[in-house]
C-alpha cells in the first residue's frame, strides 16, 4: 500500500484563540437579521395550551437507541430533557389559529412530540437565518442545514444514535430485526398523517419498483449480500428484517443514505405512480411536460439520475417532515426561502413548538468571491466551508468587527488533509516496479518534511501524520 503523508489541522480551543485565526470551517454572525434568537435569550411564559390527551404518557424526551452503545462515558453525555406539561407556538402560527387557518398547536403535534434539550437554554421566537448556496451543485447544503430528519439521527457529538421520527426502536438479539415505532398523530407539513403506509410506499412502490429504481433498494437494505424486507405491523409500527445480522443499519439510517424511508408522502405521490393512478397519468405527464410516468414521479418526488435535481428542494408542493418548508423553491437563480413548518414534531422543555427561527433564506450565488464579500459585510448568519479557508483567513480576521461575526472551531471528519498515494499498477513498467518497492515508499515517507509543509502552506496549523485513524476516532 502506498505511503501517505498526512497533514492534520484539528487544534485545541486555546491554540485556536492564540492564533486568532480561522482554524475551523465555521463562521457565525452574531448580529442576525431582524430579531433572530441569540443564545441566552429567555422565552415568554407558555400560555398553558394543554398537552395532547389519550396517550397515557408524557412527551418523549430524547433517549439513546437500545442496543447501540454510545462512544462517550455516561457522565459526559447530556441528560434527557424533561417533558413539558403544555404547548405554545410562534406568534405567526397563533394568529393563523385565531383566524381559523390552522388547528390548535396541541392538535398539530403528535401525541408524544420529541423534546429537544437546548444547548444553553430555551430560545425566543423570531428572525431570519441568512445563508447562501454557490453554483448549481450545492443542494447538499440544504440537506445539511434544514433537511436532516430521518427515523433516527446522530447526537450533536456523533457519539450515539437517537430516535427521531421514530419514537422508539427495538432491535432483536442478533441484529436481524429492527422495529420502529412512529409517533401517533405525527403529520406531514400539509397536515396529513405520517404513518407506516408512507414507509411501506417507499419500500414497495419506490425502492423495489423496477422502473423507478432499476438497481433496487441499495446497500442500506442489504446484509451479508442478501436483501432485507420491510413489513407493516400496524399504522404506527414497521419492522425491517434481514436474513443476516445488519449491525450498521441504525448508523446508516442516521446518514444521508437514510433519507429514503421518510421522504415519500404516499397521499401526495400516489397520483404520479402508475400503480395508483393508471387512468390519470397521461394527463399529468402532458401537463408537466414529462417524457413518461417515471420522469413525472422523479420531478414531483424523486431525483433525476445524472443531474443535481432533487424534488425535495425543487417541488414546493411536496409535503415534508422538516422544520421549515419551501415557500420559494430552488430554481438556479435568486433565492431559496423556507418558512416554519406548522406541523413540526419537536418542542423544547418549556413546551414551545420548534423551530424558533421564522424562516431560512439562501442567496444563490455564482462564485465564492461573492459569498466571501457577503460574509465580510455581515450579510450571512452562518458560513460552513467554501470561503472559510486558510487563504481567506487574514481578511476574515481583519473584518470581524465590521461584519459582526465570530469563529466556531470545528474538527474535520477527514483522516488526512494531504495524501500521497502511488499507483502500484502504473502502466509504465519501470515506475510500477519502483512504486511497488516497499523500501522506496518508506524512503519517500521519510523524505517528506511534513512540518515544513504545515508551517508554509497551513500557517502552522496541523500535525505530521500518517494514513491512520484520527486521535478523536
Amino acid at each position: 500500500m502506498a505511503t501517505r503523508a498526512r497533514i492534520r489541522r484539528p487544534i485545541t480551543r486555546r491554540r485556536f484563540l492564540s492564533l486568532t485565526g480561522l482554524a475551523a470551517t465555521g463562521l457565525v454572525a452574531t448580529a442576525c437579521a431582524g430579531d433572530a434568537p441569540l443564545p441566552g435569550q429567555t422565552p415568554q411564559a407558555p400560555s398553558g395550551t394543554a398537552a395532547p390527551a389519550g396517550t397515557g404518557q408524557p412527551a418523549a424526551a430524547t433517549q439513546p437507541v437500545p442496543g447501540v452503545p454510545p462512544t462517550t462515558p455516561a457522565a459526559q453525555r447530556p441528560t434527557a430533557a424533561p417533558a413539558p406539561t403544555g404547548y405554545t407556538e410562534a406568534p405567526q402560527l397563533a394568529e393563523q389559529v385565531k383566524g381559523g387557518k390552522l388547528p390548535p398547536v396541541a392538535e398539530r403535534l403528535p401525541k408524544n412530540p420529541l423534546v429537544v434539550q437546548p444547548l444553553e437554554r430555551v430560545g425566543k421566537y423570531g428572525g431570519t437565518w441568512r445563508d447562501a448556496l454557490v453554483g448549481g451543485a450545492d443542494l447538499a447544503h440544504l440537506g445539511l442545514t434544514i433537511g436532516y430528519e430521518h427515523l433516527v439521527r446522530w447526537d450533536l457529538a456523533w457519539n450515539q444514535v437517537l430516535p427521531n421520527l421514530a419514537a422508539a426502536v427495538e432491535v432483536n438479539a442478533d441484529g436481524t430485526a429492527y422495529t420502529f415505532r412512529l409517533r401517533e398523530g405525527h403529520k406531514w407539513s400539509d397536515g396529513q398523517p405520517f404513518t407506516a403506509d408512507d414507509i411501506l410506499f417507499w419500500w414497495e412502490d419506490v425502492a423495489n419498483d423496477k422502473e423507478l429504481s432499476p438497481g433496487g433498494p441499495g446497500s442500506l437494505m442489504e446484509a451479508g449480500g442478501k436483501r432485507g424486507a420491510v413489513e407493516k405491523v400496524d399504522q404506527h409500527t414497521v419492522t425491517f428484517t434481514f436474513p443476516n445480522p445488519h449491525g450498521l443499519l441504525l448508523q446508516l439510517l442516521s446518514t444521508a443514505e437514510g433519507a429514503g424511508p421518510t421522504r415519500y408522502p404516499k397521499h401526495y405521490l400516489r397520483q404520479f405512480h402508475k400503480k395508483y393512478n393508471p387512468d390519470g397519468l397521461d394527463r399529468l405527464i402532458k401537463e408537466h411536460n414529462a417524457e413518461n410516468w417515471v420522469k413525472l414521479f422523479q420531478l414531483k418526488g424523486g431525483n433525476i439520475p445524472g443531474t443535481p435535481y432533487n424534488a425535495v428542494w425543487y417541488n414546493q408542493e411536496l409535503p415534508t417532515l422538516h422544520g421549515w418548508l419551501l415557500t420559494t423553491p430552488y430554481s438556479g437563480t435568486g433565492r431559496v426561502i423556507a418558512e416554519r413548518n406548522p406541523f413540526y414534531f419537536k418542542v423544547d422543555p418549556a413546551g414551545q413548538q420548534l423551530p424558533y427561527i421564522d424562516r431560512v433564506t439562501y442567496d444563490l450565488l455564482q462564485d465564492q468571491e461573492v459569498m466571501l464579500l457577503k460574509a465580510l459585510s455581515g450579510e450571512l448568519d452562518l458560513v460552513l466551508g467554501k470561503v472559510t479557508t486558510l487563504q481567506n483567513k487574514a481578511v476574515l480576521v481583519d473584518n470581524r468587527q465590521r461584519g459582526q461575526y465570530r469563529f466556531v472551531e470545528l474538527i474535520t471528519n477527514l483522516m488526512n488533509d494531504v495524501i500521497i498515494a502511488l499507483n502500484l499498477n502504473h502502466k509504465d513498467p519501470a515506475k510500477r516496479q519502483v512504486f511497488q518497492n516497499k523500501d522506496f515508499r518508506i524512503g519517500l515517507s521519510h523524505a517528506i518534511d511534513r512540518q515544513e509543509i504545515i508551517d508554509v502552506v497551513f500557517v502552522g496549523q496541523g500535525e505530521p501524520w500518517q494514513a491512520g485513524p484520527r486521535k478523536e476516532s
